[in-house]
């Protein structure tokens, strides 16, 4: 789980680029989009916890 959320700003960034490109194509992404978004802001929360 620790390993996860310390990765969340990459993942993150991944799932809003994936997002990005299926709205392009016409595809709902707005679900996507928010919760890359929370994956990167409780990646950083995490990670500032334990730094």
């Amino acid at each position: 789980m620790t390993g996860f959320l310390l990765a969340g700003p990459v993942f993150g960034v991944l799932v809003i680029w994936q997002a990005g490109k299926a709205s392009s194509l016409s595809v709902r992404s707005t679900g996507w989009m928010v919760l890359g978004v929370v994956d990167i802001i409780a990646g950083i929360l995490v990670a500032s916890t334990i730094l």
